[in-house]
């Protein structure tokens, strides 16, 4: 049973790495970065054609203040979307894109969002 499961999971490795090897040129995406207010959160904007990956996290400080959105205006017109952010320590935050502003925030009083969290946004425009 577990030399099938190895086989079957080197099976999909392969056909991953296979997969990947035929993605088109990645140097097609447009970049554009942001930064937060108040400062704290730094925003990496990948586009490509419609879609829009936007990654977000720490710039300049270490903790994000539990209670304090860091917004920021994104002059893109895009769809609404929401995701969560795990951080170190057991941390959590909220990434939401919502009428074009993008905000963080930390959700947990008692542990604050960390430094090298991560949050990603997926959307299209409009």
């Amino acid at each position: 049973m577990a030399q099938s499961l190895w086989t079957i999971l080197q099976s999909f490795v392969l056909f991953t790495l296979i997969k990947f090897s035929t993605v088109e040129n990645l140097s097609t995406f447009k970049i554009q970065e942001f930064f937060s207010t108040p400062t704290g959160v730094k925003f990496t904007i990948f586009q490509y054609g419609d879609l829009i990956l936007i990654a977000a996290y720490t710039n300049l400080i270490e903790t994000l203040k539990y209670g304090i959105e860091y917004k920021c205006n994104l002059p893109l017109n895009c769809h609404n979307t929401a995701a969560a952010i795990t951080g170190n320590n057991g941390s959590s935050g909220q990434f939401t894109l919502v009428n074009n502003v993008l905000t963080v925030q930390s959700t947990d009083s008692q542990l604050p969002l960390k430094n090298t969290f991560m949050g990603q946004l997926t959307t299209f425009l409009k």
